[in-house]
């Protein structure tokens, strides 16, 4: 390879890199906060559902004894 195939090459690199370094930053800033939010509604849902079965299945027990 000549020197000007080097620098092409190196250049599409240092683009290619940039694109992806810019798509996970704006991944970072933009879209993870929105994610983050739904898991922590999602986790209080099923916390929540666990803890209200335990307390029926326990009720239900005690009333059959």
């Amino acid at each position: 390879m000549t020197r000007k195939e080097y620098n092409n090459r190196d250049i599409q690199i240092e683009t290619r890199l940039t694109s992806v370094e810019t798509k996970l930053e704006e991944l970072t800033s933009n879209h993870l906060p929105h994610i983050e939010a739904k898991i922590d509604r999602l986790l209080w849902f099923i916390m929540t559902s666990a803890i209200s079965m335990v307390i029926g299945l326990a009720y239900i027990f005690i009333k059959i004894q």
